[in-house]
């Protein structure tokens, strides 16, 4: 925030351990919706 360009930053979110590697965010109504990977976006490799 002692950026110009950073002073209007915002925390969007936080780290929890419930869900590994799924991406969440809450609802104004206190539920919560998964938020899906960008189409096109690289798998990690398997080999």
């Amino acid at each position: 925030r002692a950026h110009p360009l950073g002073r209007a930053a915002v925390r969007l979110g936080r780290v929890v351990p419930d869900h590994p590697g799924v991406v969440s965010l809450a609802t104004r109504v206190g539920g919560r919706r998964i938020v899906p990977l960008p189409i096109g976006a690289d798998l990690p490799r398997i080999c």
